[in-house]
């Protein structure tokens, strides 16, 4: 009887240091996962708003909103860290509204640099998009003060000017692996209250 007791409590033991190990495991991904380690997905989130520019019509209006995916880590983040981006804009002008969509075959260039996980700067210059009632439509951001973005018709007149404001940016992978890690850890922790029972 006190050989089964024993072989027994060594299973117990055996399971216990392997929730250990894989617990252990998964915090070591999690801490590189924030150092920069591991590649992770943010979705970043924006919104355009502008008004016509005093060299076109001060009666234009232009609004937009969209969102990429950065795939990396890397700082700063260009065209190939990219996995998607999409962008809606609509111009307002002479009673007719044009809506353009670009997506990330339509991105000539994009630089975004962050600190301490937020965005702080973004470049970005799409193609023209074609229009059914105006002009041709590009995007291009400069930066995210205000006045630092604007629509372009292609023969280098700005037709709005305005601002681009940043969302809430989403990083879930980190978030995930701390959540299951926690569990881990609180499975172990309960499995060895009740074997030392």
């Amino acid at each position: 009887m006190k050989l089964a007791d024993s072989a027994s409590g060594n299973r117990r033991q055996l399971r216990i240091a392997a929730s250990f190990r894989i617990c252990a495991a998964l915090l070591l991904a999690l801490g590189l996962g924030m150092a920069g380690g591991v590649a992770r997905a943010s979705t970043i989130t924006f919104t355009y708003n502008g008004a016509g520019s005093p060299d076109f019509d001060p009666g234009a209006m232009a609004a937009g909103s969209g969102f990429f995916t950065i795939d990396d880590s890397n700082d700063p983040a260009g065209i190939g860290d990219l996995s998607n981006f999409s962008f809606s804009l609509s111009v307002a002008y002479g009673g007719y509204t044009d809506t353009y969509t670009y997506g990330l075959s339509d991105l000539t260039s994009f630089q975004a640099n962050f600190t301490g996980g937020a965005l702080t700067d973004l470049a970005l210059t799409t193609d023209h998009q074609p229009a059914a009632y105006n002009w041709n439509e590009g995007f291009n951001v400069t930066d995210l003060g205000a006045g630092d973005a604007y629509t372009d018709d292609g023969d280098g007149d700005q037709v709005s000017i305005g601002t681009v404001t940043v969302g809430e940016s989403s990083t879930p992978e980190p978030t995930s692996l701390a959540l299951i890690a926690s569990g881990l850890l609180g499975l172990a922790a309960a499995r060895r209250r009740r074997t030392a029972r």
